[in-house]
């Protein structure tokens, strides 16, 4: 037999080659991406590197019920990119996984319509999301779509009849929910516009007092641009007056007046003598917000909140721009600054207080030494009222 036949190894064979058997560790890792759906595992496997490789192959479009058993960032981070092209992370303390469970009880939220959505589904992923839910922003909220017989019946008592989803069951369940914002109104309405797209109702005021002692923990509620009125305002506010976290309450945009202003003056005023709600924020050391900008308060309900802010010990940021504020308003103001050692910030631009109330603010000033921001652009004070209230307020950041 020639010797090229008694080889075991041609080398010249260039086609030969020795395949390389997997590890059994790769091909059990193969398997469990292939029947992720039947056998979901993670915490299980026994390394992160083994972890590592199963996010960057297990595909994105596996159910929800099964991806929450994930914790990974890269696995989050790869189905958010496929989903939304433009995101701040940071808004999310960095955490992919909460940013897309967030943002999909948001866009749940957002497109359910009463009576016609599906409630089991908004249910579902309220109980997918609830362990990571933080803060939740909603920014439309739809109305009934009426059948044809309601449309040809006049109902005058609108008020009276449940007109968006009630979120008070929702917020219940999310236990670690610190901030909530909404908004009623209809994005992208087009030629279908009604005002009542974009009015807070008084069912809706009562669901927001519910949410509000549904949810104790919270920290910040944001109502803003709902058309919001004294009534409705009047209730919802009552309901906080007793809430043990609330620090930040933003109702800018709306319509509020005298009568709102007077409730948000008791609340501004209970803040300081409940003792409970005062020893939680002197351990979060977090700030106190008050936004009542753009709204229709004139000069009674500003004494009203100014009455209440000389005996407040906590609010320290009070944003009241662009209100129906005159003179009154500037002289109870400077009361206000002359003896408040906890205000940091106000801004009340584009409220016509008069060169009078300039002279007051600015005599004020010399004995304030917390003010460290003071807007007042377009307020009727003179140049130089403003330029020296301005001095004082810089020497006061230096401090």
């Amino acid at each position: 037999m020639p010797a090229v036949m008694t080889r075991r190894i041609i080398a010249e064979d260039d086609e030969w080659t020795l395949q390389t058997v997997p590890f059994l560790r790769q091909m059990a890792l193969k398997t469990i991406v292939a029947n992720w759906n039947d056998f979901p595992h993670f915490a299980e496997l026994p390394g992160e590197k083994e972890r590592s490789v199963l996010v960057e192959k297990l595909a994105l479009d596996v159910p929800l019920e099964k991806a929450v058993l994930i914790d990974d960032n890269t696995y989050w981070k790869r189905r958010a990119d496929t989903k939304w092209p433009v995101y701040d992370i940071a808004r999310y303390g960095g955490s992919y996984k909460r940013m897309f469970l967030e943002k999909t009880l948001e866009e749940t939220i957002e497109h359910f319509v009463p009576n016609r959505s599906d409630s089991d589904e908004l249910r579902r992923i309220v109980n997918l999301a609830k362990s990571e839910v933080v803060k939740l922003n909603i920014e439309q909220i739809l109305p009934p779509i009426p059948d044809i017989k309601e449309i040809n019946e006049e109902d005058d008592d609108d008020d009276d009849s449940p007109s968006h989803l009630d979120l008070t069951p929702v917020v219940a369940e999310l236990k670690k929910l610190e901030e909530f914002s909404i908004q009623f109104g209809v994005k992208n309405v087009g030629m279908n516009f009604e005002w009542g797209f974009f009015t807070l109702t008084q069912y809706d005021a009562l669901m927001i007092s519910s949410t509000m002692r549904a949810c104790p923990q919270l920290q910040v509620l944001r109502l803003t641009e709902s058309r919001l009125d004294d009534g409705n305002a009047r209730l919802i506010v009552k309901s906080l007056l007793k809430h043990p976290n609330l620090r930040v309450l933003d109702l800018r945009r709306n319509h509020l007046r005298c009568s709102a202003a007077r409730a948000i003056a008791k609340l501004v005023s209970t803040v300081n003598t409940w003792s409970d709600w005062k020893c939680a924020f002197e351990r979060s050391h977090e700030t106190q917000k008050l936004n009542l900008t753009q709204n229709f308060i004139n000069d009674i309900g500003g004494e009203l909140i100014c009455d209440a802010l000389e005996s407040n010990s906590t609010l320290t940021h009070l944003h009241i721009a662009a209100n129906n504020f005159g003179e009154g308003f500037g002289k109870a103001l400077s009361s206000v600054l002359a003896k408040n050692e906890t205000l940091e910030e106000v801004l009340l631009a584009s409220c016509n207080i008069g060169e009078e109330s300039g002279k007051n603010i600015q005599h004020a000033m010399r004995s304030n030494t917390t003010l460290t921001s003071f807007d007042l652009r377009l307020t009727g004070i003179t140049p130089d009222s403003e330029h020296a209230i301005l001095l004082k307020v810089e020497e006061n950041q230096s401090n």
